[in-house]
């Protein structure tokens, strides 16, 4: 139970530092290009970025995912009490760090194609 417990935590700190990366810049060619208009229209995608993705619930439906899926096999497979406790910790850290490295890459992806959306030549979209 108790490295459940620890497995939980260490979860909840993984999805808590997966926010929305404010200072993501993506490579964008600015021949031609205003700087300040950019720099607005950036902070304009990274806030509409923020609002469409939240990288903690990522990483809990990924965490909630894992545990069970790990439960179900292990069941299944035979264990029971300690080994299913074991199991959920494990899948719980293992989901719940993938949700959120998900959450963050799709965090980023939106806001390189929003900054595209706005007429901005990404390099590497």
């Amino acid at each position: 139970m108790r490295r459940t417990i620890i497995a939980m935590l260490t979860v909840a700190l993984a999805s808590g530092c997966a926010t929305v990366d404010h200072g993501y810049r993506p490579v964008i060619d600015t021949a031609g290009v205003n700087p300040s208009q950019l720099e607005q229209d950036l902070a304009q995608c990274r806030q509409f970025a923020k609002e469409r993705m939240d990288a903690q619930t990522g990483a809990a439906a990924g965490a909630v995912a894992g545990a069970v899926l790990t439960v179900a096999l292990v069941a299944i497979l035979g264990g029971s009490g300690r080994d299913l406790s074991r199991a959920a910790g494990a899948g719980a850290l293992g989901g719940g760090v993938g949700g959120a490295a998900g959450a963050d890459r799709d965090q980023r992806q939106i806001v390189a194609a929003c900054m595209s959306q706005r007429g901005y030549k990404v390099l590497g979209l």
